[in-house]
């Protein structure tokens, strides 16, 4: 994303505004959306890429049977059922690889793992394998640095997002040019996950502030109006309302290159990448930790 296709003179995001794609993807690995299958609430997507291949090895197999069978037909009429099935049960495995699920990958590993899990499963049931519970986490340092089994270290953070569902596309087209010059500043060498939960809404900062309002307050038309506030709060966000809250999981090889790669998250944070970036301490680090399948 250059900074001349950026700054245009009618202050209009790019093209592809939202749209949420990898920074350092390829146009042949972008994710296309198909209409028609979507209406049928088929999540499926295909990546340029993934059908040309798909296309080429249809064409070859068809190809190589056509011949096959042609070259001689005394042998067809032994070995083209066997064939046409097995060029059936192939196509079956190109049409999943071509299609794809964005949370998830393609048709094909989503088989591929089912079965191996399936497996693996049968096999502890049984008895003859043991239950895993490696995680790949050591134990995670005071200050809440994580570390791994591999050498590995991380960090995680609370992030504020800073783009308004309401934002004017000069506002978007700023966000773009400031989130583009952190990617391009950042350190390659550093990972970054990022972790969003969904959970009910916890109220009790603002049932708090509003208590404090209501005691430093003589005015009774101003304690009412605290107290309906309260009370609104209580009754129909307190527990009730979903919010969003995300996280980003920074890591690297070492803990010179994470410091790096911090400091510029956090000058960016200042430039308007975020509306605030908060790190974990080694409480919270592990609580999240354990909160994930797998870590409990």
């Amino acid at each position: 994303m250059s900074e001349s296709k950026i700054d245009n003179d009618a202050g209009q995001p790019n093209a592809i505004y939202g749209f949420k794609a990898n920074l350092r993807q390829t146009r042949s690995e972008v994710e296309l959306r198909i209409d028609k299958v979507e209406k049928l609430n088929w999540d499926f997507s295909i990546t340029p890429k993934r059908l040309i291949f798909g296309i080429l090895m249809l064409l070859a197999i068809i190809l190589s049977t056509f011949f096959f069978i042609i070259a001689d037909l005394k042998r067809a009429l032994y070995l083209a059922p066997s064939i046409i099935m097995l060029d059936i049960g192939i196509i079956i495995l190109i049409v999943l690889y071509i299609f794809t699920f964005p949370a998830f990958g393609s048709l094909l590993s989503i088989t591929v793992n089912l079965f191996k899990h399936l497996v693996n499963s049968r096999q502890v049931k049984k008895g003859k394998k043991p239950r895993s519970k490696a995680t790949g986490f050591a134990s995670t340092r005071k200050d809440g640095l994580i570390r791994y089994v591999d050498g590995y270290v991380a960090r995680l953070f609370y992030v504020d997002g800073k783009t308004s569902k309401t934002a004017y596309p000069a506002e978007v087209l700023q966000q773009e040019i400031i989130a583009s010059r952190y990617h391009n500043n950042r350190n390659r060498g550093t990972a970054e996950i990022i972790i969003t939960s969904s959970q009910k809404q916890n109220t009790d900062r603002q049932s708090e502030s509003l208590r404090a309002l209501h005691e430093t307050n003589d005015n009774d038309a101003i304690k009412d109006y605290i107290n309906l506030n309260k009370r609104y709060i209580d009754e129909k966000i307190q527990g009730e309302r979903t919010t969003f809250i995300q996280y980003l999981l920074m890591i690297s090889q070492d803990e010179k290159t994470l410091d790096d790669s911090i400091d510029t998250l956090f000058a960016s944070t200042a430039e308007g990448l975020y509306y605030n970036v908060k790190a974990f301490n080694k409480k919270e680090t592990d609580q999240l930790l354990s909160e994930i399948k797998g870590l409990k």
